[in-house]
This record gives structure tokens, sequence and C-alpha cells, in this order.
């Protein structure tokens, strides 16, 4: 089993907040928004390709700690599906990270695009991390040096 669907077991979870409690605190930088949003897409991913659901998806469920972000577990939530149950979450958790950040408003955009994209059942998890994968670089690089096209 892949480390993201391990780190579903709540180990060591007594040190880290959750992007809930860290949105709480401060807006988000663009760079830090992008960097969670990418790690909690490579955990789904991880985790249905194991034919996993976490099926709880939230910014209360989502730990941060100095690798990034991980995913709670507590205990069972994880089950056999068909690898859709957490696209509406995650979209609401983008959504979420959208409305509290500071950054570009072209990343805004994009992020309010994906969380859109996330909410539909017909959503592809390996998508949406090809996407904000580009979108990291295209925030690196400058904006308008990587074309991102948004597949319907």
């Amino acid at each position: 089993m892949s480390a993201a669907a391990a780190a579903m077991d709540g180990r060591g979870e007594g040190h880290r907040e959750s992007l809930a409690d860290r949105m709480g605190r401060a807006p988000l930088p663009a760079e830090e928004a992008l960097r969670y949003a990418i790690r909690i897409a490579t955990c789904l991913r991880d985790l249905h390709r194991h034919r996993l659901v976490h099926g709880a998806v939230s910014s209360q469920s989502i730990l941060l700690d100095p690798a990034g972000a991980s995913l709670r577990g507590d205990g069972g939530l994880a089950r056999l599906g068909d690898g859709h149950a957490d696209v509406a979450g995650f979209g609401a958790v983008l959504e979420e990270m959208r409305r509290r950040m500071v950054g570009p408003e072209a990343l805004c955009e994009k992020l309010e695009t994906l969380a859109m994209r996330c909410q539909e059942e017909t959503a592809d998890m390996q998508n949406v991390l090809v996407a904000l994968r580009l979108l990291a670089l295209e925030e690196r690089l400058g904006a308008g040096r990587v074309s991102l096209a948004w597949a319907s």
C-alpha cells in the first residue's frame, strides 16, 4: 500500500494542525495553497489506485506537517469503492482554499475552475493532479509562460 494510503491510520496526528486551523490563523499564500492541493490530490490518487475511498475529505481531515499534507483516517473511513466519492469533498476544499488565499487573481480563478471540475461526478483525479502540477509550474515561471487547457 502507498505511503499516502498508509498515512490514513492516524499515527502521529498529535503534532499536526488541520488545514481548517491553518486557514483560520491567516490567509494562505498562493504557493502554500498549491502545495497543499497537489499533496492532497496525490494522496487521493494513490488511495483510488488501491480501490480505496477516503469518504470524508474536508479541510478538517487534511493534516499539515513539514512534508506538506496528509489525510486523517479516523479509523475505517477508507472502504472499497469506485474512487468518485472523494471528488466533491476535494472540490469543496479547493474552493475554501481559493476563498482564503492571498495571491495572484489568475491563480484564484484557476483554483475555482478546478474546484468546479472536482465537484462533477465524472471528474478524474489524475487529470486534476496534472492540472495542479501545471498550475504550480506556471506560477513558478510567471503568468502566461505555461498554457493550461481546462478540459470539460
